[in-house]
This record gives C-alpha cells, structure tokens and sequence, in this order.
C-alpha cells in the first residue's frame, strides 16, 4: 500500500492554509495536489 501525503487531517490543515494564502501559486498547487489524491 503506498502512502499519500494527504490524510484527512492534513486536508483540513491545507484548507486553512489556503484561506490565509494571498500567494496564488500556492493555491493553485494546494488546489491540484487535493485533485490529484484519491479519496
């Protein structure tokens, strides 16, 4: 089984972080890497 960076903890974690983000680059990396981890 391989292990993704994302659980769901650390989901909600990035969540946050994107909401105190003003940086758009990491947004939008925030944003693909949450689209490219399976649920």
């Amino acid at each position: 089984m391989s292990t993704l960076i994302c659980k769901e903890e650390d989901i909600s974690l990035m969540i946050e972080a994107i909401k105190h983000s003003n940086d758009v680059s990491k947004l939008r990396s925030a944003i693909f890497a949450l689209t490219i981890v399976p649920n």
